[in-house]
């Protein structure tokens, strides 16, 4: 799983990319800051639900939830994409 996190005038955009065994769709995400926390719904035609983590200084550790099955713990630490 990749996010990027963006800032743009009105505030903030988030780009998500679940690869699995290849490069998926890029969804576009709202991210909601309250200090350090971080949220975000998934709406997709595969993967609906959402993200709850913590910005750390050398990534984003947290949780996503998908048709209200909470996941193990993900990390994903700021890094140039795979893709690129």
């Amino acid at each position: 799983m990749e996010l990027r996190i963006v800032r743009i005038r009105s505030g903030y955009v988030g780009m998500l990319q679940i690869c699995e065994g290849g490069p998926g769709d890029i969804i576009m995400v709202e991210p909601k800051f309250t200090g350090d926390k971080l949220h975000f719904l998934i709406q997709h035609k595969w993967y609906n639900g959402s993200f709850d983590g913590v910005i750390e200084n050398d990534g984003v550790r947290g949780q996503f939830t998908f048709s209200s099955n909470v996941g193990e713990m993900k990390f994903m630490p700021r890094t140039k994409s795979y893709w690129d």
